[in-house]
């Protein structure tokens, strides 16, 4: 059984790696890539074999009804669309994507597509270890209704969106069942991370936010002032309280900055979950790439690169001291 992966990349380059291996290590073969932007990747060369650079520009989810041929002609059986901050996660009495889809079509053989919600967690410092486990221990993990889908190539009709994929017959199993019921959000129950979800780590960093945000063409996503957010860090004010810097660093950069709070009022998943681990010769963040891609971005952009690193140093320090996305 052939399991391909269909996601976008948009500055991804110092998450690139981990992201692939933990794709491999579940048993994809396939890492098809929508490249979004005009970086150089540093991707490592063992896994260049089983990676796919398809170039496009950044059109959000309009670009996705012209893609579908990618996956029909992956040639593999399964096809998931995710994102480059999902990460699939499966219970450890499976050791393998291939295990989980052949028990449950074992079960249901009518399923022609797999749902798969999110399960969030925000970094919104730059402080801790980027183990892949030691985040999900360090971090709280909150439930939401958001679902993406894998899908059976055999029956794969389109995708309609970044969470939706057309199949037919519309079989898709969800939470020990199979439901008709075509949505991108399905009702969280009791049972609903017991088995397989998708990680998303929905803020890898500060840095990552001023990066996706200074560079994004989308409304919401945009940074919402950038002259004032300029001035701001060029003329930052180390004596700023806590509670006035996080409420001047939403109101400068937008939707990045906010939607972490509003994702963060659902309820918490209760730990340990007993997701299967593997060893990672990455971590999540090689932060040496990303280092240098934020110096690079606050460079073209004339910021004071030292003004920065004294807002960041500020920012961790607050956001330790609050735990508001810290499991206590």
């Amino acid at each position: 059984m052939k399991c391909c992966l269909l996601t976008r990349f948009f500055y991804e380059d110092p998450y690139i790696d981990f992201y692939i291996e933990h794709y491999l290590k579940l048993g994809f073969c396939k890492i098809i890539i929508l490249k979004m932007d005009k970086v150089k990747y540093s991707i490592n060369k063992k896994y260049q074999p089983y990676v796919e650079f398809h170039y496009t520009d950044n059109y959000g989810d309009c670009i996705f009804g012209g893609i579908g041929h990618l996956l029909k002609d992956s040639n593999c059986d399964w096809g998931l669309v995710a994102d480059s901050d999902e990460y699939l996660v499966i219970n450890n009495k499976y050791k393998s994507i291939q295990e989980f889809i052949n028990e449950k079509i074992t079960k249901f053989p009518e399923i022609t597509g797999f749902y798969f919600r999110w399960g969030i967690i925000n970094r919104f410092d730059n402080l801790f270890d980027n183990d892949f486990e030691k985040i999900q221990q360090k971090y709280k993990l909150f439930d939401n209704e958001h679902i993406k889908t894998m899908v059976k190539i055999s029956n794969f009709k389109n995708i309609r969106s970044s969470h939706i994929c057309h199949v037919e017959p519309y079989n898709f199993y969800i939470d020990n069942k199979v439901t008709k019921h075509e949505s991108p959000w399905q009702k969280v129950v009791n049972n609903s991370y017991d088995e397989a979800f998708l990680l998303h780590i929905h803020t890898r960093s500060i840095n990552d936010i001023i990066i996706k945000s200074l560079n994004t063409v989308f409304e919401g996503k945009q940074i919402k002032n950038k002259k004032n957010f300029i001035h701001f860090i060029n003329h930052f004010d180390e004596n700023i309280e806590g509670s006035q810097l996080i409420s001047q660093f939403k109101n400068l950069i937008g939707g990045k900055a906010t939607i972490p709070y509003s994702l963060c009022k659902a309820s918490k998943i209760k730990k340990p979950l007993n997701l299967l681990s593997f060893c990672y010769e990455n971590t999540v963040t090689n932060m040496e790439q990303e280092d240098k891609l934020i110096r690079k971005i606050l460079k073209d952009n004339n910021i004071i690169v030292e003004k920065y690193f004294l807002f960041i140093e500020k920012m961790n320090k607050y956001m330790i001291e609050n735990k508001q996305f810290l499991d206590s």
